[in-house]
């Protein structure tokens, strides 16, 4: 073979490489470090490697043509103005593929259908299948992870329809059909991280995408993501950004770096495992006061919140009469009915539903009906620090205490505590063996 011949040779297997395995085909991922979040990166990784009804999945898919939307059923003129204005949004991102309103089905690549459960089992290939009622379902069928075609359904009989006034309906609409046709770009998990994201498990009225959502579906279409760029390929390439990859030696470098106290470790070990997994709360919860609770009780409780929101950025309470259907809440019980006396927590965990488990609901009673109202109030305010991450603990040890001016402080090593487990580094979904990993890796380094 000549030289010419040599060069030509190595030439088209060069392109026939890059042809076939276009997931090797990726740039040096540094200059996307430095161009999206540490928070976009990982939320991407929740996001783009999951479907709900599915779990995870190996490569990530996207498109690599233009979307015509065509809307079918039983639609009002809103909702075919709703179809523009998605389409108008999805061009304003900026991608490198375009949006449009297809003139007849025969051209559309994405059909949106509009109507009733039935008409829709029939149109999205429901039938005989178990599904959760839904207000908006999406379905993409992939070719080699290249996404060819993709269905859009909405629930005109939805329940949530019902609860909300008809304004609110119409915008309810409108950010369904806005999620769900983001999410057949190839963003197709759900997940309870951000509750002001279109991606967020519980109920919502976004109109727009948030800020982390644009980051991840930018970050999705960049051309150093190809099509069949696999998820051990993106935890190779952002394993240092990615807080659960090589959590054990992030996790030590932490405590090292900020000189964390090794009995706060010890702590955090003994009482915020269940089952050897670590879960904790998103990063916003809605918490009210129930049952038979006094103006004395309310004010401490606005006290405590305020308290429980210093502690960390991480973690933000919201004060609220009732929380929003499917949001992650802590409900407050004063004075209920029983017999026995005490005061009893309980909270319900998200596990294996989404790409990371998250705690969603958590209820403390008190039936305590006679005693002092301030140590009545410390007694249920230690309880909820304990049920936002340390409740194997069972004690009646106070966590915080109520001044003489009525002021609520979390004791400084408890306030430092639960800070720390709500740094991203300790992430929902950390088992009991990375723990003990890390602090193998600490005992190594002499570390006490």
């Amino acid at each position: 073979m000549t030289i010419t011949n040599q060069k030509n040779f190595v030439f088209f297997a060069l392109c026939f490489i890059a042809f076939i395995l276009p997931g090797c085909n990726h740039s040096n991922p540094q200059d996307l470090k430095e161009k999206y979040s540490v928070e976009a990166i990982n939320y991407f990784y929740e996001t783009a490697f999951y479907e709900d009804y599915v779990g995870r999945f190996d490569v990530c898919k996207k498109w690599d043509k233009d979307l015509y939307f065509y809307v079918n059923g039983d639609f009002s003129v809103y909702d075919a103005d709703d179809m523009q204005s998605v389409v108008s949004y999805l061009n304003s991102l900026d991608l490198p593929i375009n949006f449009y309103t297809a003139s007849d089905s025969s051209s559309a690549n994405v059909s949106v259908f509009y109507g009733s459960y039935p008409y829709l089992e029939e149109r999205m290939g429901l039938k005989n299948r178990k599904y959760e009622p839904f207000a908006g379902v999406g379905y993409t069928h992939k070719s080699n992870s290249e996404i060819e075609w993709a269905k859009v359904g909405i629930a005109n009989d939805a329940r949530k329809y019902k609860r909300v006034s008809k304004q609110d309906s119409t915008t309810l609409r409108y950010h369904i059909l806005l999620e769900e046709s983001v999410q057949i770009l190839g963003v197709t998990g759900d997940s309870w991280h951000y509750p002001h994201s279109s991606f967020f498990e519980g109920a919502g009225l976004n109109p727009t995408l948030s800020d982390i959502d644009k980051e991840v579906v930018k970050l999705l279409y960049e051309p150093s993501i190809p099509v069949r760029y696999t998820r051990q390929q993106f935890e190779k390439d952002f394993g240092d950004v990615l807080y659960h990859v090589n959590a054990p030696q992030k996790i030590a470098d932490y405590v090292f770096t900020n000189n964390i106290p090794i009995h706060f470790l010890d702590y955090v070990r003994r009482y915020s495992f269940h089952d050897s997994l670590f879960v904790k709360w998103p990063s916003e919860i809605y918490i009210s006061l129930n049952d038979d609770y006094s103006k004395e009780d309310s004010l401490y409780f606005n006290t405590a919140v305020d308290a429980f929101n210093s502690v960390s950025k991480q973690l933000r309470l919201i004060i609220g009469k009732k929380s929003p259907e499917n949001y992650p809440s802590i409900s407050i019980h004063y004075r209920c009915g029983t017999k026995l006396e005490g005061i009893l927590s309980d909270s319900e965990t998200v596990v294996g539903v989404m790409m990371f488990p998250w705690r969603v609901k958590s209820d403390i009673r008190s039936t305590i009906k006679k005693t002092d109202v301030r140590k009545l109030n410390e007694s249920i305010f230690s309880s909820l620090y304990f049920s936002l991450g340390f409740d194997n603990n069972n004690s009646d040890d106070n966590v915080l205490e109520i001044d003489s001016l009525d002021n609520i402080i979390i004791k400084p090593d408890y306030k430092e505590m639960l800070s720390l487990i709500y740094e991203p580094v300790f992430y929902s979904g950390l088992t009991l063996k990375e723990f003990d990993s890390a602090l193998e890796i600490l005992k190594a380094k002499g570390y006490k």
